[in-house]
């Protein structure tokens, strides 16, 4: 097994999976934004078997539920840039809410400045953000055209919250949080095709909720959220089926599709851009960032439309 803070929850473990030997000095901390209300270990397995080079060394989900991913000793793929990730601890953070601000959950935000605290006070980082890839503190935005860590977690991190909240954090008794690793997941359908679990995406994310995809199996299952209590995820269930979708609260888990959430080609996304339905710049170019679009090609294909 790896080496992990003792205030993780559990572990799903990389091995040397999408990692490589760490041969830098560990002196940064990178958060990153799921762009999605995955369960923290359904990301870990996400990144962990699917083919995508993603992977991170934790995981913090909508709950506060901590799970290793990278061992600390290892450098993740997270950020982009291989001359932070050797540098850097990274976590991914879920989504309590969706674009354009992707907040996080205050549960989440405890979790994730108590583990950031931990890692500096082992370490002997002096969590610092100035602006620069150089601070101990970075995010994915320095180092790619992404909208990572989201408007909500970067203006925290922007505006010295982040910063001040880890150093009170770090004079304090740091104790693992208490979380059941019972997630209850509000289940609105189940495909054996990946197309139409991809057009009820739509047609549920359209509704006004952050849904996402998960696979266990040879079925495509569509989800809302993942509560520690069954409560709220009987409250989500209820406002689903108002609008007429059938719900099944589960237990059960699976492998996070998080590159199926229904992105259509670019030429359909640029017909979209000229109809005005993204908007206008720089906030456009936000929006089609988030929602996993290469801007450029897109931004090329309306070019040419519009010719």
């Amino acid at each position: 097994m790896g080496v992990f803070s003792s205030l993780v929850n559990n572990i799903v473990d990389f091995g040397t999976k999408k990692s490589d030997k760490r041969t830098e000095v560990t002196c940064k901390i990178t958060p990153h934004h799921m762009a999605g209300n995955i369960a923290a270990g359904d990301c870990a397995k996400g990144h962990r078997d699917s083919k995508r080079e993603a992977s991170a060394t934790y995981y913090i989900g909508n709950d506060g539920f901590i799970v290793g991913g990278v061992s600390e000793d290892r450098r993740p793929y997270t950020s982009s840039s291989p001359w932070n990730d050797q540098r850097a601890i990274t976590i991914e953070v879920a989504n309590c809410k969706g674009a354009p601000n992707w907040e996080i959950s205050d549960a989440a935000y405890k979790s994730l400045v108590l583990l950031c605290a931990d890692i500096c006070k082992r370490y002997k980082i002096d969590p610092h953000y100035d602006g620069t890839k150089n601070g101990s503190i970075t995010y994915h935005m320095m180092f790619s055209a992404t909208a990572c860590p989201g408007p909500y977690l970067k203006k925290l991190i922007d505006d010295g919250i982040f910063e001040k909240d880890i150093k009170a954090a770090m004079n304090q008794d740091i104790k693992k949080p208490e979380i059941s690793d019972i997630l209850y997941r509000v289940q609105t359908g189940a495909f054996s095709h990946k197309d139409n679990a991809d057009e009820h995406l739509k047609i549920v994310s359209a509704a006004g909720f952050d849904t996402y995809m998960v696979k266990t199996g040879d079925l495509y299952k569509i989800q809302v959220g993942a509560f520690g209590n069954k409560d709220n995820a009987e409250a989500m269930a209820t406002k689903l089926r108002a609008l007429g979708f059938e719900t099944y609260i589960t237990t059960d888990s699976g492998i996070a599709v998080k590159e199926g959430t229904a992105k259509r080609s670019v030429d359909e996304v640029a017909k979209e851009v000229i109809k005005g339905k993204w908007g206008v710049n720089p906030a456009r170019k936000e929006k089609l960032i988030a929602a996993g679009y290469d801007y450029s090609a897109v931004q090329k294909r309306v070019n040419e439309l519009m010719k």
